[in-house]
């Protein structure tokens, strides 16, 4: 088994060629990696969704009281 990020990051590395590295939500060693280690990284953040469509809406639901009742 691979992890294929790790593998493209190895082969960016030895064919001496950029990575892009796409996500909405960006692991965050590599983020951190992008902004502490290396000053030729950037990183691009889109700040507006796809088509300007908006946000999801999101419940937080306590599931607490469920538990303890089985």
């Amino acid at each position: 088994m691979y992890n294929a990020k790790d593998l493209a990051k190895y082969l960016a590395i030895k064919n001496n060629c950029p990575l892009v590295l796409g996500s909405a939500t960006p692991d965050v060693a590599d983020f951190y990696n992008i902004k502490n280690n290396n000053k030729d990284n950037f990183v691009y953040i889109l700040r507006n969704r796809a088509n300007n469509a908006s946000l999801p809406e999101v419940e937080v639901v306590d599931l607490r009281q469920e538990l303890a009742n089985r």
